[in-house]
């Protein structure tokens, strides 16, 4: 390889911008906790976004855009959901779940 493609080839990793990542917790409110239908909306609202996004809950992760694995997070109400993204519209993605879950999903 030549000086000049190595030069070259290490200065491109240079012009990468790390991922922009948020973290936001909320409860959850609805007398149903987590369950399908909710699920379902947080499945919805992640997809509108290009960021990946996990859930928490105690010690159990979940993937936003999964609902069978987020039926498997068990929060019922009181539970305390963390939506953890990474991208370029994760400060969006993140208050679009918190509003969803704070609001009790909209039932």
């Amino acid at each position: 390889m030549t000086s000049q493609l190595k030069t070259n080839l290490s200065n491109t990793s240079l012009l990468k911008t790390p991922l922009l990542k948020t973290s936001v917790s909320c409860e959850v409110v609805n007398i149903k906790g987590l369950h399908a239908r909710a699920a379902a909306r947080i499945v919805t609202t992640a997809n509108q976004f290009d960021s990946t996004v996990t859930v928490t809950h105690k010690e159990n992760i979940a993937p936003a855009n999964s609902l069978i694995k987020l039926l498997t997070l068990n929060a019922p109400k009181g539970s305390v959901l963390v939506f953890d993204s990474e991208g370029d519209d994760c400060m969006q993605v993140s208050e679009a779940l918190k509003i969803l879950v704070t609001s009790g999903f909209d039932e």
